[in-house]
């Protein structure tokens, strides 16, 4: 009667030997059919056994999640994963480097790996980053000549070339002739500055200007149409601004603040030849283009190669993640029991009806590995409520977790997943009753049963858990 309610439970005391304590939870943990009770509820994280290990196991899966597994999936690479525990050991066993090594070896090398290769990625996107930063910088200060050659009405010979990197600008003709006209007057010393700021600023560092100099500054602003997209991916407008002033110390400090106060990209526009500069530019721009395409295809490269298992299909980095998943539950679960002098004492469930295999599997870790076998002793005078264990299959998996998303039946409650096979289903079809929908449905999920074992491999490996669900709910529906 396990279908219908949970199985029957039983509380057992294991004492482990410290030495071969990772032995012993590593088989129990192939079994899936023990329930580890916290004994360390009342202890603070860090005064754990295995709380160091514990923190390094999580900082090596953090870094390979957050560098090497995105890197790899921007570059779409295929990345197979190891089918269970059994498939993750024989792949291991075969890297002429992990032969003859105890698990905290293997861990060490693979924390080690996993270190040197994020070092060496996020040293090369450190270098991507400055590269991409110091070309949006020349980009702004082509903008920023082109503006200010114009408004001192030099004119410039760009070439077909120049073009492909110049920002388009909307021209404002009415601005541009009254300073052209303050410019021409040989009465002032006038002097500039100029440089790019945020598009949504312009507003308040003119008033910011005028108030500051009481009106006998002058600027103009040239929006850049085209946005500059930093390393990250984020858009952000720019606007040209020329601020015309009377030459004089004063001035020019109090505007230098001014402009520092908004972040601005300040641009030094002392050389008159800008046709020149504008030259120089380009060739700085194409200079830096092709160092930075040198430097993503290496990092590309340097990443396909880390994927790269020898003599295997599987991916290397989804390999060393289920190591790591692996190791995390491991001592997480050791942390829960008691540390005595020489043992590890703790207590867990089990099926009535799995007492047999946990201990033939214990004979074999003893017989195979020659070490010291557990003691268990099963606990009769307790008062603890049993936990819910319901056994499901792969029709039965996905309608149990609707049931579990409501609630968890309690320790020997009726479990109401097995009439909700034929009930939600039907409801579903008197919901959503459309022969034509319904059919797309019914012939989605029967594609999902029969590949089932290719698309899990694949980007529909979340559908393949749930196709019987909707292959009843399919059939419903044009019922």
């Amino acid at each position: 009667m396990d279908f219908f309610r949970s199985a029957d439970m039983d509380l057992y005391e294991i004492s482990v030997p410290k030495d071969n304590a990772w032995e012993i939870l590593d088989v129990l943990g192939e079994l899936e059919i023990c329930h580890i009770l916290d004994l360390n509820k009342d202890q603070q994280v860090f005064t754990l056994v295995y709380a160091n290990r514990l923190r390094r196991v999580n900082e090596s899966l953090r870094m390979l999640n957050t560098i090497l597994e995105d890197e790899a999936k921007k570059l779409n690479l295929k990345m197979v994963i190891p089918n269970d525990v059994k498939g993750l050991r024989n792949t291991l066993k075969k890297q002429t480097r992990f032969k003859n090594r105890s698990p905290q070896a293997v861990f060490e090398i693979i924390e080690e790996e996993i270190k040197k290769h994020c070092k060496l990625i996020g040293d090369q996107k450190e270098r991507e980053e400055q590269m991409h930063h110091q070309a949006l910088s020349l980009f702004e200060e082509k903008a920023v000549l082109k503006v200010v050659a114009k408004l001192l009405g030099q004119q410039q010979d760009i070439n077909d070339e120049e073009k492909k990197y110049d920002v388009d600008l909307r021209d404002n003709e009415d601005d541009f002739d009254a300073h052209e006209q303050l410019i021409q007057s040989s009465e002032l010393k006038i002097t500039h500055l100029a440089g790019t700021i945020n598009q949504q600023e312009k507003n308040r560092m003119q008033r910011m200007i005028f108030r500051a100099t009481r009106g006998t500054a002058m600027t103009y602003f040239q929006d850049i149409e085209r946005p500059f997209i930093d390393y990250n991916g984020t858009k952000s407008y720019k606007t040209v601004f020329v601020i015309i002033f009377q030459e004089g110390e004063y001035y020019r400090e109090k505007l230098t603040r001014v402009i520092e106060s908004f972040l601005a990209h300040k641009v030094d526009i002392s050389d008159q030849d800008f046709t020149k500069r504008q030259g120089e530019l380009n060739n700085k721009v194409k200079e830096l283009r092709k160092v930075m395409k040198t430097c993503f295809g290496e990092v590309d490269g340097y990443i396909k190669a880390i994927n790269t298992l020898e003599g295997s299909q599987v991916s290397k980095i989804q390999l060393y993640k289920m190591f790591l998943l692996k190791e995390k539950i491991l001592y997480e679960n050791l942390n829960k029991m008691k540390l005595g002098k020489k043992f590890f004492v703790g207590a867990f469930w089990l099926p009535t009806a799995e007492t047999g295999t946990l201990r033939e599997k214990i004979r074999e870790l003893q017989i195979n590995k020659q070490i010291k076998s557990p003691q268990i002793f099963r606990r009769v005078d307790h008062s603890i409520t049993p936990p819910t264990y319901i056994r499901v299959n792969e029709f039965t998996a996905a309608f149990q977790e609707i049931t579990d998303t409501y609630g968890i039946p309690m320790y020997k409650e009726v479990n109401p997943s097995y009439f909700a096979i034929v009930t939600f289903p039907f409801l579903f079809g008197v919901m959503f009753g459309d022969i034509g929908h319904g059919t797309l449905l019914f012939l989605f999920a029967c594609f999902l049963c029969l590949q089932s074992n290719f698309l899990s491999r694949g980007s529909m490996k979340g559908f393949v858990p749930y196709r019987y669900l909707l292959l009843l709910m399919g059939l419903f529906a044009m019922f």
